[in-house]
């Protein structure tokens, strides 16, 4: 075994670790600060109960047991009565098309759910086909909205070589690190757009047309729907009811579904910058290391007499500065 590939297996154990205590650290925080909440909601829910026992001694509390296992089993598939008996439809046109971007796009909330075996065999069918066909749907819109984001690094770089034609001749590295801001200030003003138009201001809108939400509720509820978790606990036009939507709840589901779409492409695109950082990081830290003889680097040859290329290794062709000058010639 090579010392490459020694090297290799070191970096994963190291990220293995890394990862793991970070998982840890995730679910400690989690603990600290439900543990107590459901605590109390299940010592509510208990009071409530047993109340209701007291103040009714004809019912029986297995029955009612039973009563209430029923009601949260047919309410997680989004049916349920109000006060005056009545209910409204789940499965209409528009919430069936709500409910398909959330299967297709892996949202996946969980607020209604299909009660035939019919539409859950269908489902299967469907997310095969729509999951790749969302990609491929989501990969053109990012692509088209990422012309005008590297127009705007052009842009960035022209003022930047203008600066730097006014000063004395720089050294390669020095170049390589003014590069790396230009990105970094693109990167920034790519996520300001982004957090503003498709977090901040649709958080507000939410907060304004739910009821029951407050903003920092909305905001949540956008970032968990943007980023495809997809929790399920906040659905938009789940309580309908003295809601500015009330009449055009259809219309409404419809806006959000549109939305979602363009969120998480938005999304996307956003990832695909922050992807160049780590490029140019690497032609920087490639520039830096002192590089090995070729008497020095052991190559590890395949079955097939093909030399193996060890993917944690990045060469200097990656740098973003020589591929902005290649991409972007004068």
């Amino acid at each position: 075994m090579s010392a490459l590939t020694e090297n290799s297996y070191f970096r994963f154990l190291v990220l293995t670790i890394a990862y793991i205590l970070y998982l840890c650290l995730g679910a400690g925080v989690f603990l600290a600060f439900e543990q107590s909440v459901e605590s109390n909601y299940v010592a509510k829910l208990q009071g409530l109960s047993d109340a209701f026992v007291r103040e009714n001694p004809c019912v029986n509390f297995s029955d009612l047991y039973a009563f209430m296992e029923e009601v949260l089993a047919v309410g997680s598939k989004g049916i349920r009565l109000e006060e005056d008996g009545s209910s409204y439809r789940v499965w209409d046109f528009a919430s069936a098309v709500f409910y398909s971007v959330t299967l297709i796009t892996t949202i996946g909330y969980g607020h209604m759910t299909p009660l035939s075996e019919g539409a859950k065999a269908f489902s299967i069918v469907y997310s095969l086909v729509g999951i790749p066909f969302t990609f491929l749907f989501l990969g053109m819109m990012v692509s088209l909205c990422n012309r005008p984001s590297q127009r705007l690094l052009e842009c960035l770089i022209r003022k930047q070589r203008k600066k730097e034609s006014k000063r004395s001749v720089s050294s390669p590295t020095e170049d390589k690190f003014s590069n790396l801001g230009i990105h970094i200030l693109h990167l920034t003003i790519i996520a300001a757009i982004v957090f503003t138009f498709f977090f901040l201001i649709p958080a507000a809108i939410f907060d304004a047309l739910e009821n029951t939400w407050n903003y920092l509720e909305s905001l949540y509820f956008v970032f968990i729907s943007i980023s495809t978790i997809g929790l399920g606990d906040y659905v938009p036009g789940s309580d309908p009811h003295n809601s500015v939507y009330e009449d055009h709840r259809s219309l409404y589901h419809l806006c959000v579904t549109g939305y979602l779409l363009v969120g998480v492409g938005s999304l996307l695109l956003l990832c695909e910058t922050v992807v160049k950082i780590p490029q140019i990081m690497g032609g920087i830290f490639a520039s830096l290391v002192p590089q090995s003889s070729p008497e020095e680097t052991d190559v590890e040859m395949d079955d097939a007499g093909s030399e193996k290329t060890d993917i944690t290794n990045v060469p200097n062709t990656y740098s973003t500065f020589n591929s902005v000058n290649s991409d972007h010639p004068n």
